[in-house]
């Protein structure tokens, strides 16, 4: 019965590695083979600002995950916190759509941050992330940016297998769900230029 446990723990092992390690191949021969998409909506200098700030807290959010910094990620979802709250939809009042998705986005990102920040555990805490990440892709394709280059990236490991994506200023893979353990794990599902 030992026997048995422990080569099917093996080969799940095996397999868990191996799906990672073609997710690898793939982003390295898939990572100029994207679906470019041009974001071409209207959007002040203000807004668009405001918004690029935010997505630049998000990527130091994203990068204390990488590095697998429990602290950095605190502070860096603080500032991320802040840069939501500094963000005013007033110019999209007139186009109900993209004015509700986005102000739904920034509600629902207020909750996910102050769950991130209750979280104790690393794995909690990126689990959060990965609800702030979806949050956050849906909020810059309502607002919109200016001369923003954003890779749509995903891990198809994380969350039991069920896969989870987060948002990249660059080309290459660096996975914030395992950090070190699986760095290069995952590939660029969308290429969004604003």
């Amino acid at each position: 019965m030992k026997k048995l446990f422990f080569v099917s723990a093996g080969l799940s092992l095996l397999i868990f590695l191996g799906s990672c390690h073609s997710s690898q191949k793939k982003e390295q021969s898939n990572n100029t083979d994207t679906t470019l998409v041009k974001m071409n909506m209207k959007v002040s200098d203000t807004l668009a600002a405001k918004v690029n700030t935010f997505l630049n807290a998000y990527y130091q959010l994203k990068d204390a995950f990488v590095k697998s910094d429990s602290t950095a990620a605190d502070e860096a979802a603080n500032n991320l916190l802040q840069n939501a709250n500094a963000i005013s939809l007033t110019e999209l009042q007139s186009d109900t759509a993209r004015y509700n998705k986005a102000n739904e986005s920034l509600k629902s990102l207020n909750g996910e941050i102050a769950g991130l920040l209750g979280e104790k555990t690393l794995l909690e805490k990126r689990r959060e992330f990965e609800m702030i990440s979806d949050i956050t892709y849906d909020l810059i394709t309502s607002t919109g940016l200016k001369g923003q280059k954003v890779y749509r990236d995903f891990c198809p490991m994380f969350n039991d297998g069920n896969g989870a994506y987060w948002l990249s200023s660059i080309q290459r893979i660096n996975n914030p769900y395992y950090g070190d353990e699986m760095l290069g794990c995952g590939e660029i599902k969308e290429t969004m230029q604003f």
